[in-house]
Formats: C-alpha cells, structure tokens, sequence
C-alpha cells in the first residue's frame, strides 16, 4: 500500500504536465510555452515560419516607435519596448512547426525583463490566432 501511494505521488506531477500539454495541443496554434530564464520565452507554434515572421514584426512596430533592426534571411528583429531591448527569433524546427523566441533585458544586458517578453509573447501568440 505505501509503495502504491508512493508511486501515485511521484506520478501526479507527470499527469499534470501532460494535461497541460494536451490543453496545448487542443488550443490549435500553441504546443508549449516554457521560459530558460526570467527574461527568454520559448513557444513552439503550429504554424508555419512564413506566417509567423510577418506577424510578429508587426506587433514589434505595433508596441514601439523606436526603430526596429530586422535580419529577414535568419528572421531575428530586435527593438527597444518601454525601455527595454526586445530579441525576437522564429525558428522553423518541422514543417508547418515553429520555434518564437522572445527575450526582453532592461539596461544594456545587466537586467532581465520577463514582464515584457511576456506581453510581446501573448501578443504575437494572439495575433496568430484565426
């Protein structure tokens, strides 16, 4: 008995987290969003490269005024938002499968922002909804 609930217990949180990747997969567009540090979020999105890279430079020109630096051939666009510097890349990993990267510091390098990765990260995610 003590090995049963022992074992429940060291199975519950890898329940949890495969229900919240099926509520990814049901959602449509989103697979999984994880962050590597406080300011870096990972989405990977079904959805193809090509629709993803134009939407999300316009958010960038949406949520600043600052001038925005666009590499189109490795599809990376870099942009200060409220005072922070703002790195987004979309990554192609499958067809139809994408990587969107944001990464948000205050201050040079010296500060992470993850408030504003966040927001610019909901916001791309939104605006690729059907």
């Amino acid at each position: 008995m003590k090995n049963l609930c022992l074992v429940l217990l060291l199975c519950a949180p890898l329940g949890a987290g495969c229900a919240a990747a099926a509520a990814g997969a049901v959602g449509g567009i989103v697979m999984t969003t994880e962050f590597t540090d406080s300011a870096t979020y990972v989405t990977h999105l079904n959805i193809d490269a090509k629709r993803v890279w134009p939407e999300t430079k316009k958010v960038l020109d949406d949520m600043t005024l600052e001038l925005m630096e666009v590499d189109d051939a490795i599809r990376v666009a870099k942009t200060k938002i409220d005072g922070s510097t703002v790195t987004v890349s979309v990554e192609p990993y499958d067809i139809d499968k994408t990587t969107l990267i944001v990464k948000a510091r205050k201050w040079g390098s010296m500060i992470s922002d993850g408030e504003t990765a966040r927001l610019v990260q909901e916001k791309i995610v939104r605006r690729l909804q059907p």
